[in-house]
């Protein structure tokens, strides 16, 4: 399922399968795949905790605070885990594509949020 998304790749990493994008790392398989470890945002995590406690827990520590979530697989539904492994590969993905066409548009052609003009002229 990770390698289905975009730019994807698998490495092998402390013994265990992991999944990234560039070089970052968004997701791991344990040795016995029975677990697997995705690096979510801090909210999207809250949310994923809240909806479904028995299959995502946060990591221990600071590397549960800064979004990285253990996925019991016996656990989990194919959808959630589909849905867990998207956001995580969204998170590590390079800027979006509108962010990277604002960032390659001739000088001329952007416009400074600070220079907007007002309207009593």
């Amino acid at each position: 399922m990770a390698l289905a998304l975009p730019g994807a790749r698998e490495e092998s990493f402390l013994d265990q399968r992991a999944f990234c994008i560039r070089r970052t790392i968004f997701a791991t398989v344990s040795s016995d795949r029975t677990r697997g470890t995705l690096k979510l945002d801090p909210l999207r995590q809250a949310a994923l905790l809240a909806a479904h406690p028995r299959a995502f827990q946060a990591a221990e520590g600071a590397w549960g605070r800064r979004g990285w979530t253990h996925v019991d697989l016996a656990q989990v539904e194919h959808a959630q885990l589909a849905e867990a492994l998207l956001l995580a590969g969204r998170l590590a993905s390079p800027r979006p594509v509108k962010q990277r066409a604002r960032a390659q548009a001739p000088t001329s052609a952007r416009v400074d949020p600070r220079m907007k003009r007002s309207s009593s002229h």
